[in-house]
């Protein structure tokens, strides 16, 4: 299914059953982690359209900015092989906030919101206009109404609240 996707376009890893590794690029799983982290999150859709095709062909990577994303990846393994959902949350952060510095990308203010409502990090799309706060699975629900109410005045849009799923074998 990745290859019919990637003659599309390039794609998320969506039609996994756990968290992965993935080149959305060639449509290429590198690593299944067999591990979904416990998050809550609230997620917004920011608006606007991207040409996601067009999107990733402009994308250059320089050796500093590979060099960087393949310690993410490594520090990412370690914190999967842990089970560590606060250090897999801070790498899914580190590595959005890599791209948008790469890209030049207008997303950069997200880093300082984090801290501003209590977010153990983010998850976003690279190629599109979604954005996601994680949140501890047993954050209180005064936070997180809190942290819903100041995302829906920053973007003047509203967003959702949803939990990590588990699929039952």
């Amino acid at each position: 299914i990745s290859h019919l996707f990637h003659e599309i376009e390039p794609h998320d890893a969506l039609h996994f059953d756990s968290s992965v590794l993935y080149d959305h690029r060639k449509g290429c799983l590198i690593k299944d982690y067999k591990y979904i982290p416990e998050y809550i999150i609230i997620y917004v859709d920011t608006g606007g359209t991207i040409d996601t095709i067009n999107y990733n062909k402009s994308i250059k990577y320089n050796k500093e900015i590979i060099k960087n994303y393949e310690k993410i990846v490594t520090n990412l393994n370690e914190a999967f092989f842990n089970k560590d959902d606060s250090a897999i949350a801070m790498n899914a952060t580190e590595s959005f906030m890599l791209h948008i510095r790469a890209n030049n990308d207008k997303r950069l203010e997200y880093n300082e919101f984090l801290k501003n409502i209590s977010a153990i990090g983010v998850q976003a799309t690279h190629s599109g206009t979604c954005v996601g706060f994680l949140f501890k699975s047993k954050t209180d629900k005064s936070i997180l109404d809190y942290a819903e109410n100041m995302i829906e005045k920053k973007y003047k849009k509203t967003s959702r609240i949803v939990r990590t799923l588990k699929l039952i074998d």
